[in-house]
């Protein structure tokens, strides 16, 4: 890595926004997901020639890298500097800035190959990179929630794996007990079960008949699990909750932390404090 990648830092601030095209209702982006994969065309860059533009937040660590947080970046050749890299500024998808420096440091790559996306994106794709070095999924203030779903589903194996979110895949969960003083969770949870896709959650009555359909991202941060829950209302709306998850065998339990919601002009929501919790089974394939 040059040390003009690390003098040069600086916020970019194309990287906080997402423009209309990565935005929509939840139906339609889980149509898109199912179609063609995306185009992506490879890339071989020499890192030494290029010059990365980053974020500015004050990450920490006291532990050896790979971290599981850090600044975005954007990559862009050095003038005059015949990096492998097309003109323009690229956005890197599934690495931080951190983890990307101390990758070329540590390993003394003299090249690295990535995968360019039509938008101005581009994806870390070399085989010698193991998966503990990318992010579990984009940056969630520089890309909108369908946006990094799509990209999750469609190169999901540039992306960190997380336990949580693996284990949930495919399983359906029958409701127990649910305090709920606030009526919170029956706004965001309806009904006696949820199921668990790739990017929907659907809310079942006690029948297992369909209610309602939400997006879902779960992970984990500092040895916590984590899911948040989205209503998708237009392209510009969803209303949800982020929750603290507790899992032990077939029993799971969501805890309320913070709402969730978005409009075309904020992003955000309080933070809960009360007793609320919901408390699931496994629902085994053919029975309760």
């Amino acid at each position: 890595m040059s040390r003009n990648f690390w003098i040069g830092v600086m916020v970019f601030g194309a990287l906080t926004g997402s423009s209309a095209s990565e935005q929509g209702p939840m139906r339609a982006a889980s149509a898109r997901m199912a179609s063609a994969r995306e185009e992506m065309r490879r890339v071989t860059v020499d890192p030494a020639k290029l010059d990365g533009m980053i974020t500015a937040v004050g990450y920490r660590y006291t532990n050896r890298p790979p971290w599981p947080e850090g600044n975005c970046v954007t990559l862009k050749s050095k003038t005059n500097g015949v990096s492998g890299l097309p003109a323009g500024h690229w956005g890197l998808v599934n690495m931080h800035a951190e983890n990307y420096g101390q990758l070329v440091k540590r390993r003394g790559f003299k090249s690295l190959e990535l995968g360019l996306l039509a938008d101005q994106r581009c994806i870390v794709v070399d085989a010698r990179v193991p998966q503990e070095w990318f992010l579990s999924r984009p940056c969630t203030k520089c890309y909108s929630l369908e946006r990094r779903q799509s990209l999750k589903v469609q190169f999901g194996e540039y992306f960190r794996k997380e336990r949580q979110a693996e284990a949930l895949l495919g399983t359906a969960w029958m409701l127990v007990n649910r305090k709920d003083p606030d009526g919170l969770l029956a706004r965001v949870l309806p009904g006696d079960g949820i199921e668990f896709g790739a990017v929907e959650l659907i809310c079942r009555d006690a029948g297992w008949n369909t209610l309602g359909r939400r997006s879902w991202e779960c992970g984990e941060r500092k040895g916590s699990a984590w899911m948040s829950i989205y209503d998708v209302r237009s392209a510009t709306n969803y209303t949800g909750a982020s929750f603290t998850l507790s899992r032990q065998k077939e029993r799971m339990t969501l805890v309320p932390h913070q709402a969730l919601n978005r409009t075309a002009d904020s992003f955000g929501g309080e933070r809960y404090t009360g007793s609320a919790e919901a408390v699931y089974r496994l629902k085994k394939n053919g029975g309760n």
